[in-house]
């Protein structure tokens, strides 16, 4: 299941086998069709036929499935048994609760609208988070798991909305819109419903909960390949001449299109003060001064590595060559001892306090980090996650109601 999985998701959004709309099919439906392929292979026989798999357990319609060790209203009777001590010894971890949640919601509403996705409507952090309080006090109550971001898998709905245009130049499917729209959200919501009656509880009653072990682990290889930390790693091991030749290119391409920018701007500028009798007739100024210009700088076959005037490293964001090494695997060493700290917590007995190490780590961050790293530098290791608008929305406004 993990192996189908993981390697129908590398072979729809990494090769360039097949057309892109083949890809695209592939990968958007090939982990809920291995369900579905993995949940009957149990049935072929032979020796299946000798394993015993343990499946989801299920119970009535709308009733919670654990029917033993609480009564089957749903409402957690919390007051029952409980001491003073009992409450004031929750506190701390009310609190280490409280800022995880922030964290990952905050996060996880980051990378979710992060700049790699051309988003047009303005975020509301604050009106989400405000309904994540309500949903987490509600799931209490009743004792289903409270819901939270996930990192970093939050932004699997927004790749699932994604509109793609593939460029053959690069090879690469590039984004180029996003369908923003919570009828997909609301769906979900009322699905989950619907698979609570007791026709689909039977349905699911057949899943073996080994093919769910293997749908986490799809869901963890594949979305852990796209992490920061990894593509670091990854980054770093490049052949040196491989990475050394593609710097160049890069650097290159980057100037180039800085230079065009700053061209443009200019030409912009004096085409705004110009008066109308300035323009040219089938044209612009801006065409006319960048298809005349000998000095624009360019990339010749020459050299060796002659490449579109658009091209964008598909693999690494541009920020990893234009910074200096050094900087470099400083920053990924403190990104693994963090990592590091958050994983050893977790196989002790304190794994609950881990929410602490986490919250250190955020104060530690923008006093340790400027000490370190030089501003230039630090700006592209560790640049802003989304544009300005919705970085924007993170802020609290004050009010003058005078």
């Amino acid at each position: 299941m993990t192996i189908f999985g993981v390697s129908s998701q590398f072979f729809g959004s990494k090769s360039h086998y097949l057309p892109p709309r083949i890809r695209t099919f592939i990968r958007d439906y090939s982990v809920p069709l291995c369900v579905v392929f993995f949940t009957g292979f149990i049935h072929f026989g032979g020796y299946l036929d000798d394993i015993r798999f343990t499946t989801l357990p299920i119970t009535r319609s709308f009733h919670p499935t654990d029917t033993i060790n609480r009564k089957p209203d749903w409402f957690i009777r919390f007051w029952e048994d409980i001491k003073v001590k009992d409450v004031f010894l929750a506190i701390p971890f009310a609190i280490l609760l409280t800022a995880l949640f922030y964290y990952d919601h905050n996060i996880s509403s980051l990378i979710c609208q992060s700049s790699n996705f051309p988003l047009k409507k303005p975020s509301s952090f604050h009106y989400d988070f405000f309904l994540l309080g309500v949903t987490t006090g509600v799931a209490g109550l009743i004792g289903i798991p409270a819901p939270n971001g996930l990192i970093p898998q939050a932004p699997l709905h927004t790749l699932s909305l994604c509109i793609y245009e593939h460029d053959y130049e690069t090879g690469v499917n590039k984004i180029t819109g996003v369908v923003e729209q919570r009828l997909s959200n609301t769906f979900q919501g009322l699905l989950t419903l619907v698979m609570m009656t007791r026709p689909f509880l039977v349905v699911l009653g057949l899943i073996p909960q080994a093919i769910l072990a293997g749908l986490f682990w799809i869901m963890a290889i594949t979305t852990l390949d796209d992490t920061d930390v990894v593509r670091r790693l990854r980054f770093l091991f490049l052949d040196k001449e491989w990475k050394l030749k593609l710097s160049k290119i890069v650097i290159r391409n980057h100037e180039q299109r800085s230079l065009a920018k700053a061209n443009c701007d200019e030409v912009n500028n004096s085409f705004e003060v110009a008066n109308d009798t300035s323009k040219l007739q089938g044209g612009s100024i801006a065409d006319t001064q960048f298809n005349s210009s000998d000095d624009f700088p360019r990339i010749t076959e020459n050299e060796g590595e002659s490449l579109s005037t658009q091209i964008i490293p598909a693999d690494y964001p541009i920020e990893f060559y234009l910074v200096r090494p050094k900087y470099f695997i400083i920053y990924l060493i403190l990104e693994l001892l963090a990592f590091a700290g958050e994983y050893s917590i977790t196989c002790t007995k304190g794994a609950i306090g881990f929410p602490g190490v986490l919250m250190l780590i955020l104060l530690l961050v923008p006093i340790v980090f400027p000490r370190i790293f030089p501003k230039d530098q630090l700006k592209l290791l560790d640049s802003e996650a989304a544009d300005e608008l919705i970085m924007r929305s993170l802020k609290l406004h004050s009010f003058n109601f005078d």
